[in-house]
């Protein structure tokens, strides 16, 4: 009796040992999911991934159009200072002032006028001029040899008792930077002439009053306009009258 009921005790304690063993068995493999190295990796890439998608994100208009109009303007101000720097070219001039009858006039007062590029304020290049004033030696000749820019011209002839000649102030325009066909090369040899009317005051008028008879064949009469004579040769004046009726009537009044 003994030993069948110890027998039946070793029978369930072996039952319950398979049934702790069948259990064990099926949650093992659950638990490895869980903390198993190899089944997280792919989430945590799948992660990573979702981050870097997000962080480039999409592009500000407004922060591009503004990055534009710097670079726009960085690249427009490099092109005017490249230009002044290369319009700023050296320059040479040589001139004479002549009077009416090709005499040089000495002691001019000559006012020139050169235009030249500069960044006159950080960012901003625009034009200048520089008005140098020179004078004119025994010679009538005068010079400017240290300058620099892109344009010369002409402003001012002065000097007490002449006047400068319109012709040479409206004309005398000289480009050191332009075309190749239109850039000026002075020449001390040939110096640029300008012209200055020496004022000898008024002409004193000579009035004359003379009586002649004026013959109407259309023969001319010759009048010498100094002397108020009557001339064969030559004559400031000459006259001539023609008619189709002759004789004429004294006193007849349509003829």
């Amino acid at each position: 009796m003994k030993r069948r009921s110890l027998l039946l005790m070793v029978a369930v304690v072996l039952s319950l040992l398979c049934w702790w063993l069948w259990r064990s068995h099926l949650q093992l493999p659950r638990d490895a999911v869980k903390s198993s190295p190899s089944q997280e990796a792919p989430s945590s890439a799948q992660h990573d991934g979702k981050e870097a998608t997000t962080t480039a994100g999409p592009t500000n208009p407004v922060t591009d159009r503004a990055a534009a109009e710097t670079e726009y303007k960085r690249s427009r101000l490099e092109k005017l200072r490249s230009i002044a720097q290369k319009s700023n070219k050296p320059i040479e001039f040589f001139g004479v002032v002549l009077d009416q009858d090709n005499n040089p006039i000495p002691g001019v007062k000559v006012t020139l006028s050169i235009r030249t590029a500069k960044e006159v304020a950080p960012g901003v290049v625009d034009d200048l001029f520089d008005t140098p004033v020179l004078t004119t030696g025994p010679d009538g000749k005068f010079s400017l040899t240290d300058a620099t820019g892109a344009l010369l011209s002409l402003k001012a002839l002065e000097k007490p008792g002449y006047e400068a000649s319109e012709k040479s102030l409206n004309r005398a325009h000289y480009w050191y930077w332009r075309d190749p066909s239109q850039v000026f090369h002075p020449d001390a040899a040939h110096p640029e002439v300008f012209r200055m009317w020496k004022l000898i005051g008024a002409e004193k008028l000579v009035r004359q009053e003379r009586m002649t008879r004026i013959p109407y064949d259309g023969h001319p009469v010759a009048f010498d306009l100094l002397s108020g004579r009557e001339t064969t040769v030559g004559g400031d004046l000459r006259v001539s009258l023609s008619r189709a009726q002759q004789p004429v009537k004294w006193g007849q009044r349509n003829y």
